[in-house]
């Protein structure tokens, strides 16, 4: 070892000859498998391969060649460090088909019907298999961090198609037929569907410049989600409405589901109805007495845009993932960070479908009040719809076990959390927000311009008159015409 110091502490022009380390006295080796003599192959994975496919090329050789071996001579593969990505990857692939039922069952229960929960379940497959395209085009393969994007993509995927047949569904409530119920769909939200795939897009495609090993994380991950999302909103304005127009019929009014199942959803429909005017009335307290929650924020920007009316929610959505990482004693690693970034993109897209309802409202002449509880009535359905499953399509991931758990337990937990209260409280405090940021901008003296009569109704603190009955004579004329045609 002296000669090693020596060469340290020598001066610049000194010559380096030799690197000195202190090894083994013996390097010989004594096989043995199971107590019998045998020869130790190490085979090493070279920098930029695939280990998955470098095994699977072992074993078939191996195979190939055990024909040739002697009769007393046998191999066995001793160690594989592959297996926990393969079993891994297997548990992500069960954990997918998991949420994807689950998904499928969120939809039926608001959508009440199969031709409807059919149009956003094909979204899914057209949105995941045509995300694998590209990906020779990045460079992935088909790992751990891939399908863990594509279990989270699912509930995202199908956002816009539920959007998008909600919209349609309700105009055909209203008495239109299904191909102009879908164009006057498609008019109002064009927009935000655009709108919350350039935002998502926006959240995911910066972290594919980030360095080293983290940035190899979030690479995979984000941009698995990104183009899953930017294939779902193109879906949801050609394929999604070309398909709402074709498959959904209007109803009789008359028409009642029957048996337990009509049952359940007849209490359903009631219970939801209830909830849509409590959320209208608390939505209404929050426009009216709770401007005051935003002075501060209002201080501190000392501008007032739209925009922050979209991204002022997104706090919230920190906040509930990290509670929820806290409350199950995880740690805040790289993977909770991870879905962070999505849960932000969530949040203003859940913004962006309120916000851009109201603005379209209030440039018809409703007031900022008005506008904002509108949009909230009409979009607190399809927003919860698109919560819920995305929440319960991540629950397979708080509840997987085995090889690579641990990254989805974390991840799984964040945005639980993290979506639940961004639901639950976000939904309350975006009309407000749309209506205190917009008030700000208008220029002292100047009133909003009225609304005609027949929009204009009286705002209470006690509840709501609820809306005309299904069996409208009108709409029930209107139906029966479009079923004729």
């Amino acid at each position: 070892m002296r000669a090693l110091v020596h060469l340290l502490v020598a001066p610049r022009s000194a010559v380096r000859v030799a690197r000195v380390d202190l090894g083994a006295n013996d390097y010989s080796l004594i096989g043995r498998l199971n107590g019998k003599p045998s020869a130790i192959l190490a085979v090493y994975q070279l920098p930029g391969t695939n280990a998955v496919q470098t095994v699977a090329g072992i074993r078939k050789l191996m195979t190939r060649m055990k024909r040739s071996f002697p009769e007393d001579i046998d191999y066995a593969i001793s160690l594989d460090q592959t297996l926990p990505v393969t079993e891994g990857m297997k548990e992500i692939f069960i954990t997918l088909v998991i949420a994807l039922v689950l998904v499928i069952l969120v939809v039926y229960l608001f959508l009440q019907d199969w031709r409807s929960t059919l149009i956003p379940m094909l979204a899914v497959p057209v949105s995941l298999i045509g995300t694998f395209i590209f990906f020779p085009a990045f460079g992935f393969s088909i790992n751990t961090l891939s399908l863990l994007g594509m279990v989270l993509a699912i509930g995202l995927v199908v956002d816009d198609a539920i959007v998008v047949v909600e919209g349609v569904q309700r105009h055909i409530e209203e008495g239109l037929c299904p191909k102009e119920a879908a164009q006057k769909a498609m008019d109002e939200l064009s927009g935000p569907v655009v709108g919350v795939a350039l935002v998502l897009a926006s959240v995911f495609v910066p972290t594919a410049f980030i360095p080293g090993i983290t940035g190899r994380l979030y690479q995979q991950f984000a941009l698995t989600i990104a183009v899953s999302v930017m294939l779902s909103a193109f879906n949801a304005l050609t394929l999604s409405p070309a398909l709402a127009g074709l498959l959904l019929k209007p109803k009789p009014p008359a028409h009642e589901r029957r048996g337990p199942i009509g049952k359940f959803f007849g209490a359903f429909n009631r219970y939801w109805d209830r909830a849509t005017e409590g959320f209208v009335r608390w939505s209404d307290v929050v426009i009216r007495k709770g401007m005051l929650v935003f002075l501060l924020l209002a201080a501190m920007y000392e501008s007032w845009r739209l925009p922050w009316a979209v991204l002022l929610g997104s706090p919230l959505v920190a906040l509930g993932a990290l509670f929820g990482v806290w409350l199950m004693g995880y740690d805040n690693n790289v993977y909770v960070q991870i879905g962070l970034v999505m849960l932000i993109g969530l949040a203003a897209k859940n913004a962006i479908l309120i916000v851009e309802f109201a603005k379209a409202k209030h440039e018809e002449g409703i007031s900022l009040e008005e506008a904002a509880l509108t949009s909230a009535r009409l979009r607190f359905r399809p927003i919860l719809m698109t919560a819920f499953a995305f929440i319960l399509g991540v629950v397979p991931l708080m509840r997987a076990s085995g090889a690579g758990a641990g990254a989805q337990n974390v991840m799984g937990v964040g945005v639980f959390f993290g979506m639940l209260v961004a639901t639950a409280l976000g939904v309350f405090i975006i009309p407000g927000n749309y209506t205190f940021i917009l008030g700000l901008g208008r220029r002292k003296g100047t009133k909003p311009v009225p609304a005609p009569a027949a929009q204009q109704r009286v705002l209470t603190d006690g509840p709501q008159s609820p809306a005309p009955p299904r069996t409208d004579p009108a709409i029930a004329g209107r139906a029966v015409q479009c079923a004729s045609a």
